[in-house]
């Protein structure tokens, strides 16, 4: 899920030096204006962490000085760390959870779209705050890919373009990281506000270059867009007696490349995903599937860690990686993990 936003300055050294790196995320300071341009890191569903580079808006690049008025503008006003912390998270360092549910659909040149999967998907992450004006964030996080029609898990899948019985690979991801810090920009609208994040992520494909995932995921580069808003009500986001929003609407868009355990290739075409969610107290509050998953085979996932993991960041392509004898066995994913 979403986690952060980073305008370069000279602070995010300092801030990087008195904290662990992370393979492929690093620290950073959020509320700098560079120029025209703002550094995004996020954690997302299916890509985890990643650090990318995005033009703002004529309209961002005024942050706090374009009032609303009779055209109808919204204003975007610069918000401290914190008030993203009690969005995203908690500000008193228990676990919060975040789950999502939707659709993906196929995007192929000349092909009318095909609706590949429902999801549903949940986090559950912690901040912790490091007393310099940080808060450091760790979480885990589950995407179920279900049958487009009945909404049941899906172990097989039956790749209809090439006819193929595969085994399907659910995101496991443990864990996914950062750091907030600095000034984060909102769209203020009287009674809510929606913090925004038009991401861009391309880097290097870890499966690519290895014989073994020729026919899985052989592209050099991975390259997706992932589209976030997420609502909340300004009254409870400025209310200082509160430590975390209770009321947070989400809305996620993507476009990525076919999942490696789809076995697609080079065959065209991207997939669309479609999603809207909530914040829940407990994963005792999840949808009904992710708690009888959660419960019966991955309690892991009933609380996000206690503190920050010295390890890398998990995503779905590291994760195939990790676990491709076990897909090539059929075995049921996610793989069973016990709690902590």
């Amino acid at each position: 899920m979403l986690a952060a936003v980073d305008c370069a300055s000279e602070n995010v050294k300092s801030a990087a030096q008195k904290h662990r790196p992370v393979t492929r995320k690093h620290w950073f300071k959020a509320g700098t204006l560079v120029s025209d341009k703002i550094k995004l890191d996020c954690s997302l569903f299916q890509s985890s962490w990643f650090q990318v580079e995005v033009a703002l808006t004529s309209q961002q690049s005024t942050v706090n000085r374009q009032p609303k008025g009779a055209c109808g503008m919204v204003l975007v006003k610069e918000l401290d760390a914190k008030e993203w912390v009690k969005t995203r998270s908690s500000l008193d360092g228990e676990a919060t959870f975040l789950t999502w549910n939707g659709a993906i659909y196929s995007f192929v040149p000349n092909e009318p779209k095909k609706r590949l999967f429902k999801i549903v998907g949940m986090s559950a992450s912690r901040c912790i705050a490091d007393g310099d004006g940080g808060w450091e964030f760790t979480s885990r996080e589950l995407t179920y890919y279900l049958d487009p029609n009945s909404g049941e898990i899906l172990h097989k899948w039956e790749n209809p373009w090439t006819g193929e019985v595969l085994t399907v690979a659910h995101v496991a991801n443990n864990p996914v990281q950062g750091y907030f810090q600095g000034i984060f920009p909102a769209k203020v609208d009287g009674e809510i506000t929606t913090f925004s994040f038009d991401l861009f992520p391309n880097y290097p494909n870890p499966l690519a270059g290895d014989p073994r995932f020729a026919d899985y995921s052989p592209n050099p580069i991975y390259q997706a867009a992932e589209l976030f808003k997420l609502t909340v009500p300004t009254a409870e986001l400025l209310d200082p007696e509160l430590v975390s929003v209770s009321q947070v609407i989400l809305s996620w868009d993507r476009i990525g490349p076919w999942l490696a355990w789809m076995k697609m290739g080079n065959l065209p075409g991207n997939m669309i995903y479609s999603a809207t969610g909530s914040k829940v107290k407990s994963w005792t509050d999840l949808p009904q599937l992710l708690q009888d998953e959660i419960r019966t085979r991955i309690p892991l996932y009933q609380d996000a860690p206690q503190s920050q993991l010295d390890v890398e960041d998990m995503t779905s392509w590291i994760y195939f990686e990790k676990n491709f004898e076990a897909y090539l066995a059929g075995e049921r994913f996610p793989l069973p993990a016990a709690a902590e």
